[in-house]
């Protein structure tokens, strides 16, 4: 779905163009540095495979975050079929007041769209409406589209 590529981007700046390798259980970045307003913020950004072989290593990684992301591919609505599982395994092993982040990625190929805003936004308000703080953001890795919003908005 792009979760690499995006975290690529937001902590050196460039789009990992070229052969894709998949993650294997968990991986994560080197702490970027964020300026918000005044203060320096430093975000660590941990990504979890997909792979459903890798699940029960992966869920030893949802405890003590300030947030989590759920990353899905608008151009792939089976990614998108997954964003309620991994909400619902949030809801149920990661922190209660943490924030949770739904992330479209791939934004910038809106002719091969299969995903509408229409029923992301219908999907956040149902699910802001049980358990809060939810919040939506589009991106594109390899156009630079809203990845600084993202950091911004964790």
């Amino acid at each position: 779905v792009g979760k690499s590529c995006l975290i690529g981007r937001a902590t050196n700046g460039k789009f990992m163009s070229g052969r894709y390798v998949p993650t294997i259980a968990v991986d994560f970045s080197n702490p970027c540095g964020l300026e918000l307003g005044k203060q320096m913020v430093h975000l660590q950004l941990w990504e979890v495979s997909g792979a459903k072989r890798f699940r029960t290593i992966t869920l030893v990684y949802f405890a003590q975050k300030a947030a989590y992301l759920v990353l899905f591919d608008v151009t792939n609505c089976a990614s998108w079929e997954n964003v309620s599982n991994w909400m619902d395994t949030i809801d149920e092993r990661g922190d209660d007041d943490a924030l949770r982040v739904v992330v479209a990625t791939k934004c910038d190929r809106n002719c091969i769209r299969q995903v509408t805003r229409d029923e992301v936004d219908s999907y956040i308000a149902t699910r802001c409406s049980k358990y809060g703080r939810v919040a939506y953001v589009e991106t594109s890795s390899k156009e630079d589209l809203n990845v600084d919003t993202l950091l911004r908005v964790v």
